[in-house]
C-alpha cells in the first residue's frame, strides 16, 4: 500500500514537473529581450544576428522581445512570422530595414514581414524600398496585432491586408504611421473575415520623386466586405494615379464594394489634400464623418463621391481649395450638418447627383446650414440614368 502510494505521488511529480517544462518552453517569455544585430557584426550575450532571427521566425521559434539594434538590414526575402507565443519585435533608434523596389520596376515586389499569426507587437520600425511593410499571410488568423510609430519612404506599399487572402484579421491597434512616397497604397484593409481595426495618428504622403505611380493609387483603402474601421487624427495627401491616356484615378481614402460591401466606418479627425479623383471615394455602409477638411488641388475631381448606399453623414466637414465638384452622390444619401466652406470653389457645380439603374434617386441633407439656399437650378439633383 505504501508502495502504491509512494508510485502515485512520483507519477504526480513527473506529471507536475512535464506540465511546467511544457509551460516553460510555451508560455510568452516577455521578460526576455534579444539583442539582434545586422549581418557580419560580432555578437554577444543574449543576442543573434539578422539571419538567425529570420530562421527563428520562419521557425516559429521567436518568443519574447526582440530588439532590432540600429544599423542597415538588408530585406531580400520575405521575414515569414510564424508561431503562437506573443513576440514584441521594437526598432533601436537609427534602424532602417532596406529593399530593393523600384518605381521603374513596379511589378517586382518583395514583402517584409509576413504575419501568419497574431499577438504580435511591432513598433519603432523603419522601412526604406520594400515592397510592404507588414503583410498577412494565405489561410492564416491574425488578431490582437498592434503596430506604433512606423516610418517608411519609397515603397510599393506598407500596411497590407489584402483581398482573396482567406484570412482572419482582427483586432488591430495601428498608431502613429508615417509613410511618404509610395506606388501603389499606404494601407489597405481588405477580406470578409477582417474587422475591427483602429486606426489613429497617421502621416501620408504619396508625394515621391520618381515618375511612375499606380493608375489606382491610394492613401487608404478599405476593401471586400471589411467592418468595423474607424480612422482618426490623420492627414493624408497627394494620391495621383498615372493612367496614360485613360481616366485618371488617385483617392485620399477608397472604399469599394466589389466582392462585399465595407461596412461600419468612422472616420474622425481627418484631413484628406490632393487626390486626383476623389479625397472620399466611398461605396460602403453606415459611414460617418466627423470633424473633416477636404482640400483640393490643382486637379482634384471632388472633396466627396459617395455610391450607392443611403446612410453617409458629415457633422462638421469644411471644405478648402479647388474642386471640379464639391459632391457627387451616384444613387446615395448624404447628411450634412455643420458645412464649412473656406476659400474654395468649384469649377462646374456644387453638386452632381447621378441614378443608376434600378436604384434610388440621390439626396443630399444641409441640415441646418444657409448654403442650401445656393444649390438651385443647375446645382439640384437630376437624375442621370447610368
Amino acid at each position: 500500500m505504501k508502495h502504491d502510494l509512494y508510485t502515485v505521488k512520483v507519477l504526480i511529480f513527473l506529471i507536475s514537473i512535464s506540465s511546467f517544462i511544457f509551460s516553460c518552453s510555451t508560455t510568452d517569455n516577455l521578460n526576455t529581450t534579444y539583442r539582434v544585430y545586422p549581418n557580419n557584426t560580432p555578437l554577444t550575450g543574449n543576442s543573434l544576428s539578422w539571419s538567425e532571427f529570420i530562421i527563428l521566425a520562419e521557425k516559429g521559434k521567436l518568443s519574447g522581445k526582440y530588439l532590432l539594434t540600429k544599423g542597415n538590414y538588408t530585406v531580400d526575402k520575405p521575414i515569414n512570422i510564424r508561431g503562437k507565443t506573443k513576440v514584441e519585435i521594437n526598432g533601436e533608434d537609427g534602424l532602417i530595414l532596406t529593399g530593393s523596389f523600384d518605381f521603374s520596376k513596379p511589378n517586382k515586389v518583395l514583402k517584409t514581414f509576413v504575419l501568419h499569426r497574431g499577438n504580435i507587437k511591432l513598433q519603432n520600425l523603419n522601412f526604406s524600398n520594400v515592397g510592404s511593410c507588414i503583410s498577412v499571410a494565405k489561410n492564416s488568423n491574425v488578431n490582437h496585432v498592434i503596430i506604433y510609430n512606423l516610418k517608411a519612404q519609397n515603397v510599393h506599399s506598407c500596411i497590407v491586408v489584402d483581398r482573396n487572402l482567406n484570412s482572419f484579421a482582427y483586432d488591430w491597434d495601428i498608431r502613429k504611421v508615417k509613410v511618404v512616397g509610395y506606388y501603389r497604397v499606404a494601407i489597405r484593409i481588405s477580406g470578409k473575415n477582417t474587422h475591427n481595426f483602429m486606426l489613429s495618428d497617421l502621416h501620408i504622403n504619396g508625394d515621391h520623386d520618381f515618375a511612375n505611380n499606380h493608375c489606382f493609387k491610394g492613401g487608404i483603402q478599405i476593401y471586400n466586405s471589411a467592418y468595423n474601421i474607424k480612422v482618426s487624427h490623420a492627414h493624408i495627401e497627394n494620391n495621383i494615379g498615372n493612367c496614360e491616356k485613360s481616366y485618371q484615378q488617385g483617392d485620399g481614402i477608397e472604399a469599394d464594394n466589389k466582392g462585399g460591401t465595407p461596412k461600419n466606418l468612422t472616420f474622425e479627425n481627418v484631413t484628406v489634400q490632393n487626390s486626383r479623383d476623389g479625397n472620399f471615394d466611398l461605396k460602403a455602409e453606415h459611414v460617418i464623418l466627423k470633424n473633416i477638411v477636404s482640400i483640393g488641388g490643382e486637379a482634384t475631381r471632388y472633396a466627396f463621391k459617395l455610391w450607392t448606399y443611403n446612410d453617409y453623414s458629415c457633422f462638421n466637414c469644411e471644405l478648402v481649395g479647388r474642386f471640379d465638384y464639391y459632391v457627387t452622390l451616384v444613387s446615395a444619401g448624404f447628411q450634412v450638418q455643420k458645412l464649412k466652406i473656406e476659400k474654395s470653389q468649384f469649377q462646374s457645380s456644387f453638386i452632381k447627383c447621378q441614378t443608376t439603374l434600378d436604384r434610388e434617386p440621390p439626396k443630399l441633407d444641409l441640415v441646418d446650414n444657409p448654403l442650401s439656399k445656393l444649390i438651385t437650378g443647375k446645382d439640384k439633383c437630376i437624375n442621370e440614368i447610368l
